[in-house]
């Protein structure tokens, strides 16, 4: 950063307000010339969608979901965050990276994932780097690691993380402007990297405290902006760059499980959303009403001949009311439809999951009583092979 002396003027003690004119001026000159510098003058990336501007409506909801080209594994629902988010550095939107549920330390880790562009080459020194803001909770550690084999992939162990490493306070920038730091890495490659994975990939226990959580499930997340995969030799990018993007942007799964980008050497995997209107349940009551009895019915009978993978039954409300209530009335209307399924299909107890998620994912908006009935629903995602 520039010293005090260049950034003000010292002759004209009056001018406050251009002093800070100033020093706003310099900062934002400064960041634009790091972000440039730090690695040799090339435009070539390997990441997709690298500054997170890129929204994803995700299939499942016909709404807007997360970044495109990233995808979140284990589990795939995406994480919502308090409506505090770190200041931008650059664009509208930052990456949210999860780092630990307060609540169930134990429970399956959470990580980011893409895939590269371009297959890295054996032997070649690539320059990653990004800008980290952990948003006034301690800074402990993020990992970075690649992959050959996709993370969402059956059977997929962290074991499978080429040459994983993690950044702490020691290797990487103090806070460079409001919040933010600077990570950057010069990376040999193996020959064998497809995918790049980020988040607590060790699965450590982070000595976070309760009032760090930033949600109600007691999550705790870093945020990443401007993520850059370059090579030092400034080779051109491949040719396939272009469809690996087009393919990143198609996947548009986002809250159903043992969704692949990549189907190679895995069974094909085909998904079915049921969207039921809140008029299948008697009015503010999670009880069932008989003709969407039948609806389940014929629906199970059609699992039968498929390998059925997974049911979600996600329960969603309108804006009206509290929303704790909301809450806990989408939760008892999923529960109620899984637990019929369950009466249908005892012997797959363990595949079929309900969740409650009130108000917060609607796929219109509240303004119209038509909009609000739309927001009453029930999702059911249905993920199967054709083949049982």
């Amino acid at each position: 950063m520039f010293p005090a002396s260049v950034l003000y003027s010292t002759s004209v003690a009056s001018h406050t307000s251009a002093s800070i004119l100033s020093l706003a001026f310099w900062r934002t000159f400064l960041l634009l010339s790091l972000t440039s510098l730090s690695s040799p003058i090339f435009s070539q990336n390997f990441f997709a969608n690298p500054g997170f501007e890129d929204i994803n409506i995700c299939t499942e909801y016909t709404a807007p979901c997360e970044k495109e080209g990233w995808f979140y594994i284990k589990p795939v629902t995406i994480p919502v965050y308090s409506k505090t988010a770190p200041p931008q550095l650059t664009g509208r939107e930052s990456m949210a990276i999860p780092m630990q549920n307060m609540y169930d330390q134990a429970s399956v880790k959470q990580l980011v994932y893409t895939m590269l562009l371009c297959p890295l080459e054996k032997n070649k020194i690539y320059r990653l780097s990004f800008y980290l803001n952990t948003l006034n909770r301690p800074f402990y550690k993020i990992d970075i690691g690649f992959s050959k084999k996709e993370p969402a992939t059956s059977g997929f162990e962290t074991t499978d993380i080429l040459r994983a490493k993690s950044f702490t306070k020691e290797n990487s920038d103090e806070d460079f402007y409001r919040g933010w730091r600077i990570i950057q890495y010069d990376y040999t490659a193996t020959g064998d990297e497809r995918f790049f994975i980020t988040g607590n990939i060790s699965g450590d226990a982070l000595l976070f405290e309760p009032k760090h959580r930033m949600n109600t499930k007691g999550m705790v997340y870093y945020f990443i902006d401007d993520i850059k995969l370059r090579p030092l030799d400034n080779m051109p990018m491949c040719i396939s760059s272009a469809k690996v993007i087009t393919k990143l942007y198609a996947q548009n799964y986002r809250h159903t499980d043992k969704t692949v980008w990549d189907e190679e050497n895995e069974k094909a995997l085909f998904t079915d959303t049921l969207t039921v209107p809140s008029v299948f349940f008697e009015t503010d009551k999670a009880i069932l009403k008989p003709v969407f009895k039948k609806l389940i019915d014929s629906l199970a009978l059609s699992l039968i001949n498929k390998g059925l993978i997974s049911v979600m039954i996600e329960g969603h409300t309108d804006n009206a009311g509290a929303a704790l209530y909301n809450l806990k009335l989408s939760a008892e209307r999923a529960i109620s439809v899984r637990d019929y399924f369950l009466l249908l299909l005892p012997g797959d107890a363990d595949k079929i999951n309900a969740i409650g998620k009130g108000e917060l994912f609607p796929v219109t908006d509240n303004k119209t009583k038509i909009g609000m009935a739309k927001n009453r629903r029930v999702n059911i995602i249905l993920t199967y092979t054709k083949d049982n």
